[in-house]
């Protein structure tokens, strides 16, 4: 992953179903992560509309997916990348907390790796 970048994602011939995505979907999981995780705003939450209503409701950040959404409107917001939220019923409401009072985002043992 060392010697990959994502300067494609420039490119002006990147187009829905692009070879470059799967070579750098490692890279590109990663680079996710970090913007769902860290990029906050001036309140301290995630600048991602979707993150913060699915944390603000008790969800983990479960997974994320390179090519699921390769529609024009998916690609256009996204690249296709798409993240998986999970519901944990036992969890939902300390998570809530953690969330609101803590502004602390759980996310999945598979996703720490690219922290």
């Amino acid at each position: 992953m060392k010697n990959k970048d994502i300067s494609f994602l420039k490119s002006k011939d990147l187009k829905i179903g692009d070879k470059r995505f799967i070579d750098n979907k490692e890279l590109l999981i990663k680079l996710v992560t970090h913007y769902i995780v860290n990029e906050k705003s001036n309140k301290g939450l995630p600048v991602n509309d979707v993150s913060r209503f699915h944390l603000g409701n008790g969800a983990i950040v479960d997974d994320i997916i390179v090519n699921a959404n390769i529609s024009e409107v998916g690609f256009n917001r996204s690249f296709g990348v798409m993240v998986n939220y999970l519901y944990e019923l036992n969890n939902i409401e300390k998570n809530h907390e953690d969330y609101i009072n803590n502004k602390k985002i759980i996310i999945s043992d598979k996703l720490k790796k690219y922290l």
